[in-house]
């Protein structure tokens, strides 16, 4: 699981920040919402434009370079406003007794300027520009110079080479992230690093199943189903209920409501429940996988009741993943569905760029009213918007 994220220099991240997701002193919801000593969830909030988004790019950028074909690098993930210096992003993760440590910089032309992987307090990879050394599994280290582009990681070129094979907790690692997926759910963007179905439309009929128990269990009071119809228009039946058939050779999916016979094709469903259908695969997989699942803009389309819904739903039945999402939902911050350590704010200081706390520093109990705190800005990142009639 992914314990803690330093990056500096990072866009809107000029100084250097520390995102901590080891859990704290807090007992609540230890059962549901901690495992193996880090929080298995996390809310960021904040104003707009403070560097939400941003904090959760630093993350899905480890996953692009890893797994992306032709990703590169740009100018734009440097802090524009800042000292013209490196950017420089840290990892730590722990999977068991394990710890993985994984560092890299780059410079504003995109080019790769360090990396040093550790695991369990040992270093296995160090690099500097075009010149790095690696710790085989026999003992030999061995000099990697020349041998690779100054616009990849040369971790991923050495995991695809085989070069740790046998060292488990780098394969978890990789595991777990290669599980993961990135979603916005403003611009409906699903980015998956593994070969099973992230979009509902592309899922087969056991896969819908699956998903239609999820909705049981969340009372949600409808179903989805993939079917094939070729008649047109509306069928009236004599108890007066309706059932919209779309003109289709191919299989499309359809929400069915649990209170009355009417079938409608996702795409005439509301903007909601497409966005349900859109992310309800990732949420799958996350309970089902070891993974990390990145959510920006949680609350595009969602009634906050199916935001606080869902996220029970990742705490109690996701095992050993994450989620990390980002919401201007001000009652997620409840502590019954997730502890102080567990909420995040990020605010923008001009001149300084964006910084981030959490709620857990200011030590509130855990039976205070956290919303209430944060909307008198008890805890900081509330925009001061005013607007006086004349």
């Amino acid at each position: 699981m992914l314990t803690k994220v330093i990056l500096e220099n990072f866009k809107s991240f000029k100084n250097k920040c520390v995102f901590d997701l080891q859990a704290t002193k807090y007992q609540a919801l230890q059962n549901t919402n901690v495992k193996n000593g880090a929080v298995k969830g996390a809310l960021v909030i904040g104003p707009n434009a403070s560097g939400k988004s941003t904090l959760i790019e630093a993350i899905r950028l480890l996953l692009e370079m890893f797994f992306a074909d032709n990703f590169t690098l740009n100018i734009l993930y440097g802090c524009l406003f800042g000292q013209e210096k490196d950017i420089g992003l840290e990892y730590h993760f722990k999977f068991g007794k394990s710890s993985v440590v994984y560092k890299f910089g780059a410079n504003y032309g995109g080019k790769i300027t360090y990396e040093e992987l550790e695991v369990n307090n040992k270093i296995l990879l160090e690099r500097k520009g075009k010149t790095g050394t690696v710790l085989y599994g026999n003992g030999d280290v061995r000099d990697m110079g020349g041998k690779f582009s100054d616009s990849v990681l040369l971790f991923r070129k050495c995991f695809f080479n085989d070069v740790f094979a046998g060292n488990r907790p780098v394969e978890m690692l990789i595991d777990f992230l290669k599980n993961s997926a990135y979603v916005n759910m403003h611009e409906r963007q699903i980015l998956s690093y593994s070969k099973g179905p992230r979009l509902i439309t592309d899922a087969d009929e056991k896969l819908i199943s699956e998903v239609n128990t999820m909705f049981s269990d969340l009372n949600l009071g409808f179903e989805l189903y993939k079917g094939k119809e070729k008649s047109i228009s509306h069928i009236h039946n004599v108890s007066g209920d309706a059932q919209l058939v779309a003109t289709t050779d191919n299989p499309i999916v359809f929400f069915k409501r649990a209170d009355m016979n009417l079938h409608l094709p996702l795409i005439m469903e509301s903007t909601g429940n497409q966005a349900l259908a859109n992310i309800i695969l990732s949420v799958y997989y996350c309970c089902k996988n070891n993974s990390l699942l990145l959510i920006d803009e949680f609350s595009s389309g969602f009634h906050n009741k199916l935001e606080e819904v869902i996220i029970r739903y990742l705490m109690r039945n996701s095992d050993k993943s994450q989620v990390i999402f980002v919401s201007h939902s001000t009652n997620l911050l409840n502590t019954t569905l997730l502890r102080p350590d567990q909420i995040y704010t990020v605010d923008f200081r001009p001149g300084e760029g964006s910084f981030i706390e959490r709620v857990s520093d200011e030590n509130p109990r855990e039976a205070q009213n956290l919303e209430k705190m944060y909307l008198s800005g008890k805890f900081g990142a509330l925009p001061d918007y005013s607007y006086e009639d004349k």
